[in-house]
C-alpha cells in the first residue's frame, strides 16, 4: 500500500504539521469494520503523505455500499467519480490543519 501511497503522492515533499485524515471505503461484498479501515492507510501514508501519523489531529473513517452510499456531503471530484460510477473504491484526502 506504500507504493500506491509514492505513486500518487510523488515527489512532494510530506506534510509536517497537523493534518486531517478522511477516508472512504467503498465497499461491494464484505465489509471490514470501521474500526479496522484506518489503522493500514495511516501506516502506508507515514513518511510519504505525512513524516508520522501522531500528526494525524481529525480522522473520519466512513463505509459505504457500493450500491446504497448514503450522504457524504459534498465529495471531491474523484470521490464524485466513484458514485456516479459505482465501483469498489477506497478514498483517501489528506488536508494541513492551520
Amino acid at each position: 500500500m506504500e507504493g500506491a501511497a509514492r505513486d500518487i503522492w510523488g515527489s512532494e515533499a510530506p506534510f509536517t504539521g497537523p493534518v486531517m485524515v478522511t477516508i472512504t471505503y467503498i465497499f461491494d461484498d464484505t465489509p471490514l469494520d470501521v474500526d479496522n479501515i484506518s489503522k493500514p492507510i495511516l501506516d502506508a501514508l507515514e513518511g510519504v503523505v505525512f513524516e508520522n501519523d501522531a500528526q494525524v489531529f481529525d480522522l473520519l473513517c466512513r463505509k459505504r455500499h457500493v450500491r446504497r452510499i448514503l450522504d457524504i456531503g459534498s465529495p471531491p471530484d474523484e470521490l464524485l467519480d466513484i458514485i456516479i460510477n459505482p465501483r469498489e473504491a477506497v478514498h483517501i484526502q489528506v488536508e494541513a490543519l492551520e
